[in-house]
């Protein structure tokens, strides 16, 4: 995980969001991302971002969620 973050530090906000909608999506229409996962994800990220953020992540995860 820690690689992927330094990998990730770089990008812009808007690149960081894009690339994981997009993986996240993917994955889950896959049938390979499940609601634990989403959660564990969740609180993994949430501590290192502000309130703006977090619900900017609340709201990409339930767009996630919504995905069949």
């Amino acid at each position: 995980m820690k690689s992927k973050i330094e990998e990730y530090s770089g990008y812009s906000q808007d690149r960081l969001i894009n690339d994981f909608v997009k993986l996240t999506m993917e994955k889950k229409k896959r049938g390979e991302l499940s609601e634990k996962e989403l959660i564990s994800l969740q609180n993994t990220i949430a501590p290192m971002l502000n309130n703006e953020q977090k619900e900017s992540l609340e709201k990409l995860l339930q767009m996630v969620r919504n995905v069949e």
